[in-house]
């Protein structure tokens, strides 16, 4: 990975785990990154005291994304404190929290909500900040073998 000096990334799900490291790492390679989280307040702040302590710039936004309205207000925080987006990674997942054979549909639907749907209405959103700002951008989306 190499300088991310004067990119502007938002990062979903960047409270614990892969997006949590994803965030730091740009953050230490001079991005201003916005840190989604949605339930994991500590585990945010944590994300953010490692990039401020590497010199970096980092900003806090809660959303449930499960919620496609959500989405579209992270994506216009995110562009608002950051003042554009370059760089979006799609990284928030629900795990189910039940076996498989007793998934529930509604627990499913949270799942499939915060998984397919959100990612989609993110990087549509986001998509269209990068159009608005004449500058083009990225999209990754972060998948795992997780799954159940």
């Amino acid at each position: 990975m190499g300088s991310f000096a004067g990119k502007r990334a938002v990062v979903t799900g960047a409270g614990t785990g892969i997006g949590q490291r994803i965030a730091i790492e740009l953050g230490k390679r001079g991005a201003a990154v916005a840190i989604h989280y949605h339930a994991n307040a500590a585990g945010a702040e944590e994300t953010a005291r490692a990039i401020r302590e590497s010199r970096g710039r980092a900003f806090l936004i809660q959303a449930n994304l499960a919620r496609f309205q959500e989405c579209t207000r992270l994506i216009a925080a995110c562009a608002s404190v950051l003042g554009g987006i370059d760089l979006l990674i799609n990284n928030a997942a629900l795990s189910p929290e039940a076996p498989f054979l007793d998934l529930s549909d509604e627990l499913w639907n949270r799942v499939l909500a915060t998984k397919l749907r959100a990612p989609f209405f993110c990087a549509q959103a986001a998509a269209r900040e990068m159009i608005r700002q004449g500058r083009g951008g990225k999209i990754i989306h972060v998948g795992s073998a997780h799954g159940f």
